[in-house]
């Protein structure tokens, strides 16, 4: 039986600002294990006020796409002009023997 490798994979946001207790940062992508684009898709967890973190294990072969928010679209991650950035990508990897 010829399984798929499995990954993890470790999201790192840092904030510009430092949020308040209270406040959540989630990433949201094409995974169901990233809510499927709910916006509160993985929830991170707190480091400090202006760092949050969070995993999850991926098929290697997989190939995910995702945004950072604050719960909702309306309040998604922005570039450094304040515009909308593309999706984030992490492309599949080879595959290994066993």
């Amino acid at each position: 039986m010829n399984q798929d490798q499995v990954r993890r994979v470790t999201f790192r946001v840092t904030t510009e600002r430092p949020l308040p207790a209270g406040k959540q940062v989630f990433v949201s992508g094409n995974n169901p294990a990233l809510g499927a684009w709910d916006p509160t898709g993985l929830p991170l967890t707190r480091v400090d006020d202006s760092i949050w973190a969070g995993c999850m294990d991926l098929p290697a072969s997989a190939r995910l796409e995702f945004n950072v928010t604050r719960g909702s679209w309306a309040n998604q991650a922005v570039d450094g002009d304040g515009g909308l950035p593309s999706n984030q990508i992490l492309g599949p990897v080879g595959r290994t023997s066993r």
